[in-house]
């Protein structure tokens, strides 16, 4: 193949996601995507953690590898509203979790997610959480706004509709919020939460849930009230990662 000058080359108008560039790494030529480009660039989680083991990134529309909780939402869709996310939205009569899961891996593993959006109505929740296979007993952590008072909440429910206690409260919030699941085994768990994923702060450490842990998904409680969520990912990592910050 004989070589060209870059300016006879014909000129993108666009950046594809699977648009590849040579870049020289230790010495070694290697390609990278224009995806991966931009999650070392612009996403935190993705430059402080690496690639996860599995993950679910919404750039389809297909939902496949996720469950639908049993409450079923008013609407919900990946990568069609909003481009490469996960939304969903409810206005349910009662508390109740809506959403979508996914099998975990053997312990210990890592899950975290980033909420982009979502509405701040008193009682209503929305973030990651951590259940059995089949969801019964949840245990829920996410932004849970209550009495008008902004706060990140740590919430235990007896099943997806029924409410049971709260473990740990944090005052505090922020348009983008991150949570995230270190379960080192199942009578170990870790909750974290960020404001803007390179900075972690602990909801509550070494919590024994009482649940055999099969499950991990991403949920909103509409509380009675029109209510919506915006995920940009649900990320798994076999592995117990380490959390900078106030940890």
């Amino acid at each position: 193949m004989a070589d060209s000058k870059i300016s006879a080359l014909t000129a993108a108008t666009q950046l594809a996601d699977t648009d590849e560039f040579v870049i020289a790494s230790s010495g070694t030529t290697k390609r990278i995507t224009a995806l991966t480009m931009r999650r070392v660039l612009n996403d935190p989680v993705f430059a402080l953690f690496g690639a996860p083991t599995s993950s679910f990134e919404f750039e389809s529309s297909s939902l496949t590898g996720l469950t639908a909780l049993t409450n079923t939402p008013d609407f919900e869709n990946a990568n069609t509203t909003f481009p490469s996310y996960y939304y969903v939205r409810d206005n349910a009569g009662g508390s109740a979790l809506c959403g979508r899961y996914a099998a975990t891996p053997a312990t210990p593993f890592t899950a975290i997610t980033k909420m982009s959006s979502t509405m701040r109505a008193n009682n209503s929740q929305a973030g990651l959480f951590l259940s059995v296979g089949t969801p019964g007993a949840i245990e829920a952590l996410g932004l849970n706004p209550t009495a008008g008072v902004f706060q990140i909440s740590l919430i235990r429910w007896a099943d997806p509709s029924t409410f049971g206690s709260t473990p740990g409260t944090y005052p505090g919030d922020t348009g983008l919020n991150y949570y995230a699941f270190r379960v080192n085994s199942t009578t170990n768990i870790d909750s974290f939460f960020s404001y803007d994923g390179l900075v972690w702060a602990p909801m509550l450490l070494a919590r024994d849930p009482s649940l055999t842990i099969g499950s991990v998904g991403l949920f909103l409680v509409a509380a009675g009230t029109d209510h919506f969520a915006i995920f940009d990912y649900l990320r798994i990592w076999n592995s117990a990662l380490t959390f900078p910050g106030n940890t």
